[in-house]
């Protein structure tokens, strides 16, 4: 696959149309959002009915970009998550209705995940299309390698302001070995 420009700690922007023959879930949520909005504007918070996506809502997390005041869109200080699906919650933590920047880290002095959740959420209000993420790694030795996929979909209210931001994880585990074809520099 070819590779965007961003990468941040093991995590990279991967092409959308590319990740979405592999990857039927990004793929059939796409899809979904394509068809509310034909194509010709982002989509929006209420194009998004929960029935709609029900099988997904426990990979999924609604995130809100906090402004620095009177900079909508330039300066983003903050995530605040008012939505965390329940098996994201059983991986990241329950942190629904939590800031980004209040969420402890298992190594205080190590902010990897929430700094790689703010990159690429700034990424993805930039690109104002949607994003995936993919990454590959092991928490620790003894545990399996993980993939995960990040479909991180803007939505604007007014059309221009991103003022919400829509993922879906998928978390993949592997036995103790990394996936074949990757290694620790992809």
């Amino acid at each position: 696959m070819r590779r965007e420009a961003f990468t941040f700690k093991e995590t990279e922007i991967l092409p959308v149309a590319e990740v979405r023959e592999k990857e039927k879930d990004i793929d059939n949520i796409l899809k979904y959002f394509e068809a509310k909005t034909k194509g010709k504007r982002m989509a929006k918070r209420s194009d998004l009915n929960p029935k709609d996506l029900a099988i997904w809502l426990p990979s999924i997390c609604l995130m809100d970009p906090i402004y620095e005041q009177g900079d909508q869109e330039k300066n983003i200080i903050d995530i605040h998550l008012p939505l965390i699906g329940t098996a994201l919650a059983g991986f990241y933590g329950e942190n629904t209705g939590k800031n980004l920047s209040d969420i402890p880290s298992a190594n205080t002095s190590d902010r990897t995940i929430q700094n790689r959740i703010f990159q690429i959420f700034q990424h993805t209000i930039g690109a104002r299309n949607p994003v995936i993420s993919h990454s590959v790694s092991n928490l620790t030795p003894s545990h399996a390698y993980l993939t995960i996929f990040g479909l991180h979909l803007p939505f604007s209210s007014d059309g221009l302001t991103v003022d919400q931001v829509f993922v879906y994880i998928s978390i993949s585990r592997h036995k103790k070995s990394r996936p074949q074809g990757k290694s620790d520099s992809d």
